[in-house]
């Protein structure tokens, strides 16, 4: 199965990002984060800076001398006929306050990153969870509830109203056949928005949130094996239950 990312419909939909980045910007950021998910690499790539000519807010302007987060919006097809997109909605553009200066753009759990995308913690699991999704014929559009995000000052209102506005946008233009909040904080932004479809968001549970193991398989129609794999498979399928619904076991 050969994943194409920010393929067909994408240059369509991330025009919803507009208020924040230009069409000019959003392409590069795109090609950039292709090549990157193309690559093997030895370490996470350096997340990608915005340069101020390519940022269409003004607002956004002002925040150039601190951390703000941004992930690029992507879309996750595979040629074949679709039976919908499901929109993966993580809780926001988490930073470090040691993070570069400025507009850094980054993805949701760092899917441009072969290690993140290999390993079996968060970033691995929800990789397989998008893997599973496409194989079940559903093109996966990922993105974050809270569009910005700093960890050395507090956005402006006008600021927290355009991440409410462009989340708006980004639902109506996709318009998936399921919406996932992928944590709690997630889901409560849905909430407080109350934008298009909040009402029928999917929670679920964080991937690194601590729970019992016995959480993961209830419910679950097949065994898993006591391995760091098994346990990472366990999580994988639950959150397809979860979204999809209960499957049959494997005989």
């Amino acid at each position: 199965m050969e994943i194409r990312l920010n393929k067909g419909h994408w240059s369509t939909w991330i025009e919803s990002q507009a208020p924040f980045i230009s069409a000019d910007g959003l392409k590069d950021l795109s090609k950039s984060l292709e090549k990157e998910f193309r690559e093997t690499h030895s370490r996470p790539p350096n997340l990608q800076i915005v340069p101020p000519e390519q940022i269409s807010s003004e607002s956004l302007l002002a925040y150039q001398d601190q951390v703000v987060g941004y992930d690029l919006p992507c879309l996750l097809s595979v040629d074949r006929p679709r039976r919908g997109t499901v929109m993966l909605c993580a809780q926001d553009p988490l930073r470090s306050p040691k993070s570069e200066i400025g507009l850094t753009v980054g993805t949701f759990f760092g899917l441009n990153s072969s290690i993140f995308r290999s390993n079996r913690r968060s970033h691995g699991v929800m990789w397989r969870v998008i893997v599973k999704l496409l194989s079940d014929d559903y093109d996966v559009w990922v993105t974050d509830a809270m569009k910005l995000h700093s960890p050395t000052v507090k956005l402006t209102p006008e600021l927290y109203g355009a991440c409410r506005d462009v989340l708006d946008r980004e639902i109506r233009a996709v318009a998936p056949v399921k919406i996932v909040a992928v944590g709690n904080v997630a889901a409560s932004h849905f909430q407080r928005f109350g934008v298009t479809g909040a009402e029928d968001v999917i929670r679920v549970v964080h991937p690194s949130h601590y729970v019992k193991s016995s959480f993961w398989i209830a419910g679950a129609a097949n065994q898993y094996e006591a391995s760091a794999e098994g346990r990472c498979q366990a999580k994988v399928d639950w959150y397809v239950r979860r979204i999809l619904g209960p499957s049959p076991a494997l005989n």
